[in-house]
């Protein structure tokens, strides 16, 4: 739960297959990609690996995106909005540990990264 919204919640007692919903909803997406290559058209770049300080993040494509970084256990650590091109996110608040960077484009197209911060 992150600012009084719950993404998930789902008591497993055994095997089960969820179907895909879409980000930040329990709704099922319009369209779902088929690989990883389908999942945006933008590329990601993100470095130092690990990082301590600062975290850059080089996003090509033509518009804005929202990014958050995850922890392991689904904790929002930071959510922003990044440009196209260079951006530089201050990490020195986040604890160490390992994270997921995802990028969310206007038209829903995700990318994820994994990061390590020390």
């Amino acid at each position: 739960t992150a600012e009084g919204f719950t993404n998930r919640f789902l008591d497993v007692t055994g095997p089960i297959t969820m179907d895909p919903v879409c980000w930040a909803s329990c709704d099922e997406c319009e369209s779902l990609p088929n690989s990883i290559e389908d999942a945006g058209n933008a590329a990601l770049n993100v470095w130092p690996v690990p990082a301590s300080e600062q975290l850059f993040l080089m996003l090509d494509g033509n518009a804005n995106a929202t990014v958050q970084i995850v922890s392991i256990n689904g904790a929002i650590m930071y959510a922003g909005v990044v440009t196209p091109n260079l951006n530089t996110i201050d990490i020195a608040s986040i604890p160490a540990g390992a994270y997921i960077v995802s990028v969310i484009s206007n038209e829903g197209n995700a990318t994820s990264r994994g990061i390590i911060i020390e």
